[in-house]
């Protein structure tokens, strides 16, 4: 129970400290900086579990255990979706551009913004060293296929159907 109660303090003290300082950061403004935000605190929260759960070997433990690293596999996924969709969603931008122009709506400019997405990704995936240049093409590095090759096995496992 101790277990339970830690998670559910940090998590609440996690979201706290972003809500009321960190947001008005400017570094907090990337997508990087907020992946690190939540996978740092999750990674040393997912071993300060196993040890407990080592330590204590019994099988509410055990459950503790995997309900604390399930809430903050809930929390941290819906923090950072929600955090990417209000951060650049390209709805958004969309609906933003007919409210400002308020005329009839020009597409065109919404070639920019996909192609700024494009070039955003892009320059994330090297800047996390997924992907290197070659010449004017892009390749992956070791960490991206084995970045991919674990998307893949969750997308075989679960089943998924590409379109």
């Amino acid at each position: 129970m101790t277990l339970l109660v830690f998670t559910l303090a940090y998590l609440a003290a996690h979201f706290a400290l972003y809500v009321v300082v960190l947001r008005n950061l400017p570094a907090f403004g990337t997508e990087r900086t907020i992946f690190v935000y939540h996978a740092v605190p999750a990674l040393l929260l997912g071993l300060a579990t196993a040890v407990v759960v080592f330590i204590a070997q019994d099988l509410a433990t055990v459950a503790a255990g995997v309900l604390a690293i399930s809430l903050q596999g809930l929390y941290s996924l819906s923090f950072l979706e929600l955090w990417a969709l209000s951060d650049g969603g390209y709805s958004l931008q969309i609906l933003e551009h007919v409210a400002t122009t308020r005329t009839t709506f020009d597409a065109s400019g919404m070639e920019e913004i996909g192609a700024g997405k494009r070039t955003d990704r892009l320059q994330a995936a090297l800047d996390l060293h997924l992907v290197e240049t070659h010449g004017s093409a892009f390749g992956l590095t070791t960490i991206g296929r084995l970045v991919a090759g674990t998307f893949a096995a969750i997308l075989w496992l679960i089943n998924a159907k590409l379109e």
